[in-house]
């Protein structure tokens, strides 16, 4: 029959199976601690960097997406709604 190699290794060799357990993934509460505390030693400027970043990929991953005009809507009804808080804001306590 049709074995699919993968390296040395076949697709069969790599599936669970007695003596063969399945592999381990670390556990995202470790993980997430790990990014948390390298962010938070990062300078200002380099945060900022990691957070555009982020959102840079976020966009070129929704753009191809079928979804993608109803997740630009509502990004955008988001930022609207963030600039209206900060013109109340403003208006409340600003100059």
């Amino acid at each position: 029959g049709f074995v699919l190699r993968l390296g040395e290794k076949s697709l069969r060799d790599r599936l669970p199976m007695p003596g063969n357990p399945l592999p381990s993934f670390p556990d995202q509460r470790f993980v997430i601690a790990d990014d948390a505390r390298r962010f938070r030693r990062l300078t200002p400027r380099q945060r900022w960097q990691q957070i555009f970043a982020l959102r840079a990929w976020g966009d070129r991953l929704s753009g191809p997406s079928p979804r993608g005009d109803a997740i630009r809507k509502l990004d955008m009804e988001a930022e609207e709604a963030w600039q209206a808080i900060q013109r109340e804001l403003f208006a409340r306590h600003g100059r």
